[in-house]
């Protein structure tokens, strides 16, 4: 009861914080900042970032920074003291994602945290420096491309006055006025170099994160999906990335601040830069469908959005038959829906309502159900007798021990989801035959009913069930008696329904569907959601029990 409650709290918090943003493709994957920036940290460790910050050359850096100058002698003459310099530890700290002044793009901040050690002659040790700057890449949607619009990383440059140089341990005077003059060397030296040599490593970085994105949920046959790591940090903790030995304890700021990239950096960069424009599926792999049971259901990359600090992957789905070809496509809806807000949540995977009919569709088609009443229910048979008496006592002499009841549904229940709950509506035909030989039935009806649709996780599936059905409308189709009214039966047949017809169709729906993304995301548990025609999946932050049935 608990669980139901805590849901029923979360799905109705997100009702209440609805955003603006619309969609009306037939799934969005949104991926919020935690994802992002797990990923990111990821991609740069399997790139080596910090082991190319311990790489850079400062001192050659320098020495052509001062070659261009007006004091130019004045600074040879200070580099020939230093006869040693480089980064000693290096660590990447914890990113921040943020939203951009411009509209489809968003920032991600890198903060760069060095030491840096050199030799001098005029002393016996070597000098620390303790290096802490900013780097940003900015992040935008390319919607010129031919084919889906995509992601590139449109700039990466040091954030102006981010750049903070100060020294580690006491000195002489005389080391102090060199160490002042190497930090203003390097002031305008260590942005070039981030733009040079860092920059690139982060390209590629994204570019990665960004085909991960991709993929996710889609395996392809001859190769697998990078494992995302686990978002550990929920709260925006993290450790980020760490090479060489731990800075030491910051000593005063010499002060100084760096300047912005110039436009002519800036424009190298950017004609530089290799867009990410990645389909799906590609290098050759054919797609592995998400199994229905029967059949397939797969996703394809239909744009790529920015909201705020929030990348959306809209999709289109295909539903596949047990042969692969495609029996439904799913595109664009004139009508655009609603998005939830994401709020706090790492990540969410929303389903239209047509969507989810389509998958019904396929797991639980029109059928035939035949029940042998008096074995399988026997109190239901007497008490159905007992209704039939009301009606005509010849009739309900008919009935023996093999009587039947048959069912068969026309249509294939259809969802209706409101922010109030779900529900199922469906058409069902019910014959009674007196006995397992008769060839006519003592009557037909028809019935329109309606029952309670949830959703719920049952490990990495995502399970419908139906409760609790009711009989809206029952109609006399066709009688072998006399005519009678039907709402006499009402009562009695609602509980057949319940007790024969909803059993085998939440049988049949408990294949489920496999829920890939979360799983690829690290997440072992997600909460379902219904919203106004839409079903929303979001991880299970603050309990660990899917919804309850």
């Amino acid at each position: 009861m608990a669980v139901r409650w805590t849901a029923t709290l979360l799905c109705g918090l997100l009702a209440a914080t609805l955003a603006q943003a619309t969609f009306s493709t037939p799934a969005v994957l949104n991926l919020g900042p935690d994802v992002i920036k797990e990923r990111m940290t990821q991609k740069l460790t399997s790139h080596n970032a910090t082991a190319v910050l311990q790489q850079l050359p400062l001192l050659s850096a320098m020495q052509e920074e001062s070659s261009q100058g007006l004091l130019s002698g004045l600074a040879d003459t200070i580099l020939k003291h230093v006869v040693w310099l480089k980064v000693t530890s290096a660590a990447i700290t914890q990113l921040q994602i943020q939203p951009s002044d411009q509209d489809q793009e968003l920032v991600i901040n890198i903060p760069l945290d060095m030491v840096a050690g050199f030799n001098t002659p005029l002393v016996k040790t070597i000098v620390e420096m303790h290096m802490q700057s900013e780097v940003k890449a900015l992040i935008r949607v390319d919607s010129e491309q031919v084919g889906p619009s995509s992601l590139v990383l449109s700039d990466c440059f040091n954030r102006q006055g981010s750049l903070r140089i100060s020294l580690l341990g006491k000195i002489s005077f005389w080391v102090s006025s060199l160490v002042n003059k190497v930090t203003s060397l390097l002031m305008p030296a260590l942005p070039k170099l981030v733009k040079t040599q860092l920059c690139p490593v982060i390209q590629a970085a994204f570019k990665d994160m960004f085909q991960d994105f991709l993929k996710l949920g889609k395996p392809a046959t001859g190769g697998s999906l990078d494992p995302i790591l686990p978002i550990a940090s929920r709260g925006g903790g993290g450790a980020g990335l760490r090479a060489g030995a731990r800075p030491g304890a910051t000593g005063k700021k010499t002060g100084g601040q760096t300047e912005g990239p110039s436009e002519a950096g800036r424009d190298r960069f950017t004609q530089a830069q290799t867009q990410v424009c990645v389909a799906p599926g590609s290098h050759g792999q054919s797609q592995v469908p998400i199994p229905l049971r029967p059949g397939g259901l797969l996703f394809d990359l239909v744009s790529t959005d920015i909201e705020g600090n929030v990348i959306q992957l809209n999709l289109q789905a295909k539903l596949l038959d047990s042969q692969s070809k495609v029996t439904n496509w799913l595109n664009d809806s004139s009508v655009s829906l609603v998005m939830p807000a994401l709020d706090c949540s790492p990540f969410s995977f929303v389903m239209r309502q047509d969507l989810l009919n389509a998958v019904v569709a396929v797991l639980l088609p029109p059928d035939k159900l035949t029940v042998l009443l008096d074995y399988v229910l026997p109190d239901l048979a007497k008490e159905l007798k007992s209704s039939i008496k009301e009606i005509s006592e010849e009739a309900a002499e008919k009935l023996d021990r093999t009587q039947l009841v048959k069912f068969q549904t026309r249509k294939t229940p259809q969802l209706l989801l409101s922010q109030d709950g779900a529900q199922a509506a469906q058409l069902i035909v019910l014959d009674l035959f007196p006995t397992n030989k008769a060839q006519r039935p003592l009557f037909t009806l028809g019935i329109e009913a309606k029952s309670e649709a949830q959703f719920y996780t049952e490990g990495d599936q995502l399970v419908l069930s139906f409760n609790d059905i009711r009989t809206e409308r029952i109609v006399l189709m066709n009688s072998d008696i006399k005519l009678f009214n039907p709402e006499l039966l009402k009562d009695i047949v609602t509980k057949i329904l319940n007790s024969a017809l909803l059993i085998t169709e939440n049988g049949k729906l408990r294949t489920g569907i496999p829920m890939l993304i979360p799983k690829a995301l690290g997440y072992k548990s997600v909460t379902p959601c219904v919203t106004k025609d839409a079903l929303v999946l979001a991880p299970a932050t603050s309990w660990a029990l899917p919804v309850s049935r």
